[in-house]
């Protein structure tokens, strides 16, 4: 009943919406996955089913003493380079040379980052939620 009253509440079924049963359609599209591993609403475990049920090509960072949507504050160099890393190996161009590996490396320094998608344009999520409404995960 608290399910169908909180979906009626979003407009939409949450169980659709739960990242384990869709996550495996993202392959072959990357995936990147980073979790604080103190964070009180979502264990470490759950991102581990996540990592563990997606296609590759996948990836996953464990935060240790990050919470829920802190691992960038906690690790701001880190995260910095394990994402424009990400960007770097995954989205980097096409063969004919469109776009040059490290152009997000400057797009990232330019932008602020906050909860949902970034101002860069590139569909940045930053929390599980945002991931079961669809929006490209990091």
């Amino acid at each position: 009943l608290i399910l169908w009253l909180a979906g009626r509440r979003v407009g939409g079924d949450l169980e659709e919406s739960e990242p384990l049963r869709w996550v495996s359609g993202i392959a072959p599209r990357p995936l990147l996955i980073i979790h604080g591993e103190n964070d009180p609403y979502v264990s470490v475990e759950d991102a581990r089913r996540l990592y563990d049920r997606a296609g590759q090509p996948k990836e996953l960072w464990i935060a240790p003493g990050a919470g829920h949507r802190r691992v960038d504050e906690v690790y701001p160099d880190e995260y910095r380079d394990r994402v424009v890393g990400f960007f770097d190996r995954y989205l980097a161009g096409t063969a004919d040379g469109a776009q040059r590996p490290g152009e997000h490396r400057e797009r990232w320094a330019s932008a602020g980052m906050s909860h949902g998608t970034s101002d860069t344009g590139l569909g940045v999520s930053r929390c599980s939620v945002c991931l079961a409404r669809g929006r490209v995960a990091l």
